[in-house]
Formats: structure tokens, C-alpha cells, sequence
């Protein structure tokens, strides 16, 4: 399964965009070039003594709590054609699980939402779906970076930031 999802995961990279703002799981880009970027942002405010309000977010268990449905239209609205889409849809189709007890097993049930725990593809998966969420607010504030699940949102106001 893992050979697959690496196939597919790779196919949708070839096929999407995902913005420069993410960090997180993308080729050619890591944490250290987004905390160097946010200094310099900094830097270059405190300099100019203009104001800079930012917020951070940590978005706790997001993986576990995306809706499928979400999921599929961040496929959709980056345009992936539609083999794809139903082929990711078929991985999670019927999934379920049990958990591993003192006592045994539990008895299967379930999983309709979340993405896949260790899955090669959940990564990319997850990044196109926060892509999405959040390019309605990075036109109206001033930068808006992400880190997989942590987000930070910067402006020169404080209502703008806050209000996005």
C-alpha cells in the first residue's frame, strides 16, 4: 500500500500548485527558511518602526479532523483530474479499524473522517486542503504562513489580523 500512495502522492504533486507559503512537507523548503523569513519580516518592520500583529495557530489534531468531503474539494478546486480524485476516494472508502487492548482486540469500526495515520499520502493531502482553507484570507492580510499544521498570520493591523 505504501508503494501505491507513493505513486499516487507523487502524481498529484506533478499535477498541483500548492502555494509558496507552505513549509511543511514540501520539497525544497523547511523550517528554518520559515522562521528565517518571519525574522526578517520582523526585523525589517521593527526598523521601519511600523506596527506588525501576528497570530499563531496550532491547529490540534488536524489530520484526525479533516472531513472527507473537504478533502475531495481541495482535490477538485486544484483541478486533479477526476481518476485521481476517485482513486485517493477509493483508500478511504469502508475504512475501519480496531484498537489493541490488554483484553484483545476491539471489534472493527469505522473511520469516515481524518486522513490516513502514516500514510505517504496524507502529507500532501493535508497541505492541499490547508492550501485551499486558506487562500480566501491570504489576499486580505499582509502574509499568511503555514507549517503543516501551525499557521501564522501577520498584518500591519491588528483588526485584520484578527478578524482573519
Amino acid at each position: 500500500m505504501k508503494l501505491w500512495e507513493r505513486a499516487i502522492e507523487h502524481r498529484l504533486r506533478s499535477l498541483t500548485c500548492i502555494t509558496m507559503n507552505q513549509f511543511g512537507f514540501m520539497p525544497g523548503r523547511s523550517t528554518i527558511e520559515a522562521i528565517f523569513l518571519l525574522r526578517q519580516v520582523m526585523e525589517r518592520y521593527r526598523e521601519q518602526k511600523k506596527d506588525l500583529h501576528m497570530v499563531f495557530i496550532d491547529l490540534e489534531k488536524a489530520y484526525d479532523k479533516i472531513p472527507r468531503n473537504v478533502t475531495w474539494w481541495a482535490l477538485e478546486k486544484h483541478k486533479v483530474p477526476t481518476k485521481y480524485v476517485t482513486l485517493v476516494k477509493d483508500m478511504y472508502n469502508k475504512v475501519v479499524t480496531s484498537v489493541r487492548t490488554t483484553n484483545g482486540n476491539t471489534s472493527d469500526f469505522p473511520i469516515n473522517i481524518g486522513l490516513h495515520q502514516g500514510s505517504a499520502l496524507s502529507h500532501h493531502l493535508f497541505a492541499l486542503v490547508m492550501d485551499e482553507i486558506t487562500r480566501d484570507i491570504q489576499g486580505d492580510i499582509l502574509c499568511c504562513m503555514l507549517f503543516t499544521d501551525d499557521v501564522v498570520l501577520m498584518d500591519e493591523s491588528q483588526a485584520e489580523v484578527k478578524g482573519n
